[in-house]
């Protein structure tokens, strides 16, 4: 298992999120787990703020040695740009789009009069009919426990011991707990976590999730071959529009949806996405551009609209 982190996360305030989960013997038919969990989660991590990943101004020994005894994944991405929407996603391991939770909590950054578009709906709370990976493990003998970042919903029904942990430090519907205590986001995948502890599968939970067992091991290849993200609203962050996105191999393409303009980038040859190839490479982007589109109908991702308060 391994923190999968987004390369273009801008660097603000760290928070950190602690997943932990311990086996306790209790009746159960299922067999009885044999490891651990511990998940570390880091909110705006530049991708090149650890020492094992490049950093020579933070130091990060703890991780580094994880990194070098483990596995280390350079190509990855968070499920979507900002943090609620990405917790959800490792929480459920269903895209953002089809929980229809894509936008940070509680409300965003949307202004009538400034923005062209009317934002897609979303929710308020990560629903309490998802399954989350708290609860799996619960049903198969763990406790779990939670500390920090939370920012999924609100009380007194939304928050970490009301989706499967049983001890709650910290988390509160608030970007960060509120006090000294600032806790660390990255994205990982539900089946890797059950597989890994030789747990079933849950595959009416997560849909969108892929398991990285087999790359862990090296028996396997990644059994994915495009990711797609969609962030129908504003947040006045450095870089982020409204817009939809597709990773498919060496492609990356990316929709305006305020202009409908798609960029298409070469991250084989262009890892900083400085060269449009959309026009030079126009068949690849019209095929990118439809399995974008397809992807967004398929998971029921909420589009944006015109917005008839938009002053000019």
């Amino acid at each position: 298992m391994i923190a999968m982190v987004n390369h273009f996360i801008q660097r603000a305030f760290a928070s950190l999120l602690l997943v932990v989960a311990w086996f306790v013997p209790v009746a159960s038919a299922e067999p009885a787990p044999t490891n651990n969990v511990v998940l570390i989660l880091i909110d705006d991590l530049g991708w090149k703020d650890l020492g094992c990943y490049g950093s020579a101004y933070y130091k990060t020994p703890h991780i580094d040695r994880l990194a070098r005894d483990g596995i280390r994944f350079t190509d990855a991405y968070a499920a979507c740009n900002v943090c609620s929407p990405s917790r959800a996603a490792i929480l459920t391991g269903k895209y953002p789009a089809r929980l229809l939770l894509t936008q940070w909590l509680p409300s965003g950054r949307w202004d009538a009069k400034k923005n062209q578009l009317q934002e897609g709906r979303y929710l308020s709370n990560l629903p309490l009919e998802e399954l989350t990976i708290a609860e799996a493990l619960r049903e198969s003998g763990y406790r779990t426990g939670f500390l920090g970042k939370w920012h999924l919903g609100t009380e007194t029904y939304y928050f970490p011991q009301h989706q499967g942990f049983d001890v709650n430090v910290g988390g509160r519907d608030y970007g960060a707990p509120g006090s000294y205590f600032y806790p660390f986001e990255g994205t990982w995948k539900i089946p890797t976590i059950l597989e890994a502890l030789d747990l079933k599968p849950r595959p009416y939970q997560h849909v969108d999730g892929v398991s990285l067992v087999p790359v862990l091991t090296g028996t396997h290849e990644l059994e994915r071959d495009a990711i797609f993200w969609h962030y129908p609203h504003y947040n006045q962050h450095p870089q982020s529009f409204p817009s939809g996105v597709i990773r498919a191999g060496k492609w990356k393409l990316i929709e305006s949806f305020e202009t409908g303009k798609v960029s298409l980038y070469d991250l084989s040859a262009d890892i900083g996405e400085q060269n449009d190839l959309s026009i030079s490479e126009h068949a690849v982007a019209e095929k990118l551009l439809d399995r974008l589109k397809a992807w967004r109908h398929d998971v029921g991702a909420d589009p944006m609209r015109e917005n008839p308060q938009f002053e000019k």
